[in-house]
């Protein structure tokens, strides 16, 4: 059964009841980078717990990003018994990390094609997206984006290191 759940833009996370009403479990999906800050272990190989290898995951992400996949984090973490809703406050920290997901969403050959003529009217194009940085230049690179105007890639905290006076310049 599905419980409730709580709803926050970097993750989502649905409570489900265990078979005989033993202990239930919270499965959450979200950011990479949000999940990471909220596991406290990871399964082995062999279901056993460990410390996250947080430099193979992170390495793991970058290597499906530069494919252009928009990635995913799965962690869990069990609640007593009896609990029927959860808040963001259970799942803020204490979460076993699982594992990835990658999926693709290519950009529609309209996208593709609205850049291309922008370019030629002398239009400089930006992306702005919530997207992995990688992920996100993998992207533009498939727009036909990235291949000019010294394209950078800036993630949302360094955009908002920057004053509104240097935005222009981007």
């Amino acid at each position: 059964d599905t419980i409730p759940f709580e709803s926050h833009h970097q993750y989502m996370a649905p409570l489900h009841a265990a078979p005989g009403g033993d202990n239930a479990a919270a499965y959450v999906k979200g950011s990479v980078e949000a999940m990471l800050e909220r596991c406290a272990s990871s399964l082995d190989h062999e279901g056993n717990r460990v410390d996250p290898d947080v430099p193979a995951i992170n390495a793991a992400v970058d290597a499906m990003a530069r494919r252009g996949l928009r990635v995913l984090a799965f962690a869990m973490k069990a609640v007593q018994k009896g609990v029927q809703t959860i808040d963001h406050k259970d799942i803020a920290s204490g979460l076993t990390f699982l594992g990835l997901q990658g999926m693709i969403d290519p950009p529609r050959k309209e996208a593709i094609d609205a850049v291309a003529n922008c370019r030629r009217a002398g239009i400089r194009v930006k992306m702005i997206t919530g997207d992995h940085a990688i992920t996100a230049r993998a992207i533009a690179e498939k727009l036909g984006i990235a291949d000019h105007d010294g394209v950078q890639v800036m993630t949302g905290r360094d955009l908002e290191k920057m004053s509104d006076a240097d935005l222009p310049a981007l």
